[in-house]
């Protein structure tokens, strides 16, 4: 007999998830397709997420008529902007523009195919849950503790906490596997299965939606890349009844953007999970974050450089705006006042509040005495930015040589991914975009930690 394992399970999806580009089915049956009071009948659906041509949620179906009016819509690229599937109390909304019509109108009863992508759509009558389970695209594996699937254990499981909410984030089995085929391969995997608990107590659709909206932004930034909870499922706290949400929001295909959390020390993510849930209690930091967050993401992908130069001074300002402004250090009219405020000054300030360093790194080579009024990073970053964004004929230039732009790069958002960081509280090793070395493992204290 074999021996039961001590670790608690692995969190199980209830669809087939797949490898690589998978084509996840998560619904079949009859349905219709309707816009307004048209409607066009099908006898079979299926519901699923495909990532060909791109990572989306999409239905094909086919069905009979002898409604000639079926036929004149199929032939006049009629477009539907919702889907019903009454038999699985589901319903969901379609991106009108892809609706595809065809089949064989050479004889009663029509033959009709259908086909397109929608946007989001629910499946089931369920409220109330004690507990939801998601999915994750292409999160990197970090270390966490160990669960177990029969007789296979692993160290995949990953914890977060806010308030009386858990969040667990279990990597796939298979997840050695597929980090392997995504690095040689890019494109998409679902990576983990989670679930959403709340201390025992029950609780509803739209707090369940809030928590996750945030884990969106969260995992975003944990991974240096767009990342979303997709797929949920949940039954309702008597099982009587289950839900289904079909969406996937916003996630970036497998590739090498550089990440702050290092694979063996998801502590850090952990402690910058609290801070993040600590800010977002303000209504100001809330959506400031989010935005900065978004920033962060758009400037960690060096594609174009100019704009990701761009977008992380950007971010900068903001989060000087939410230190200083909002804390009514500083008068909203000084900081508006660019004399008195230049962009090197507030990123100067900012910076320091983290005890981050402000000289021009040495590996940096093309930044040394680039301009000689600029005599530290934040004079170097703003520098770059300004000619790029507000060129002056009387220098003669706009842009700059590729490799000032590679490193005005590196240095910018490095200050963007640091005082974030700074602002979340994390005080655990992080990986260092600049660091002389870039093994699985090497970390360093933040500068504001002894």
């Amino acid at each position: 007999m074999a021996e039961r394992s001590t670790y608690p399970p692995a969190t199980e999806s209830p669809f087939d998830l797949g490898r690589i580009d998978p084509t996840i089915v998560l619904a079949e049956g009859p349905a219709s397709l309707r816009r307004g009071r048209e409607a066009i009948a099908l006898e079979h659906v299926q519901i699923f997420v495909s990532a060909r041509p791109s990572w989306a949620i999409r239905f094909d179906g086919t069905g009979h008529s002898t409604d000639s009016r079926d036929m004149d819509r199929a032939l006049g690229q009629w477009e539907a902007d919702k889907i019903l599937m009454q038999g699985e109390q589901g319903g969901g909304s379609v991106y009108g523009s892809t609706t595809q019509l065809g089949g064989d109108f050479g004889t009663l009863p029509f033959a009709i195919k259908a086909s397109g992508q929608l946007q989001e759509m629910e499946v089931g009558g369920a409220k109330k849950f004690r507990q939801l389970i998601f999915h994750v695209a292409n999160l990197p594996d970090f270390h966490g503790s160990a669960i177990a699937n029969g007789s296979r254990t692993w160290t995949g499981r990953l914890q977060l906490r806010n308030g009386d909410w858990e969040v667990i984030i279990d990597a796939r089995a298979e997840i050695s596997e597929l980090m392997s085929e995504l690095s040689t391969q890019g494109g998409f995997a679902v990576t983990h299965v989670g679930s959403l608990s709340k201390s025992g107590q029950s609780f509803t659709r739209d707090e369940s939606n809030e928590v996750l909206t945030g884990l969106h932004w969260f995992l975003s930034f944990v991974r240096g890349a767009w990342s979303s909870p997709i797929l949920l499922s949940g039954q309702s706290i008597h099982g009587a009844a289950t839900w289904r949400s079909f969406r996937i929001g916003r996630t970036d295909a497998w590739g090498g953007s550089h990440r702050w959390c290092d694979w063996t020390n998801w502590g850090a993510a952990q402690e910058a999970y609290a801070g993040y849930a600590r800010l977002c209690a303000d209504p100001v930091w809330e959506q400031g974050l989010r935005v900065a967050i978004g920033q962060y993401v758009t400037a960690n992908k060096p594609n174009p450089l100019e704009t990701a130069i761009l977008v992380a001074q950007s971010g900068l300002e903001l989060l000087g705006w939410l230190q200083f402004v909002e804390s009514h250090q500083v008068l909203e009219r000084d900081w508006r006042n660019r004399r008195k405020y230049p962009a090197e000054r507030k990123i100067r300030n900012l910076l320091q509040l983290g005890n981050i360093d402000l000289s021009i790194p040495p590996q940096l080579a093309s930044l040394q005495n680039l301009v000689r009024s600029w005599r530290d990073g934040p004079a170097v970053v703003a520098g770059v930015r300004n000619r790029l964004a507000h060129p002056r004929s009387a220098s003669g230039k706009v842009g700059w040589p590729g490799q000032v732009l590679v490193d005005t790069w590196l240095l910018i958002s490095r200050y963007l991914e640091l005082a974030l960081l700074h602002a979340m509280d994390v005080r655990s090793g992080i990986r260092d975009r600049l660091g002389s070395s870039q093994w699985t493992g090497v970390t360093a204290n933040p500068p504001w930690v002894p």
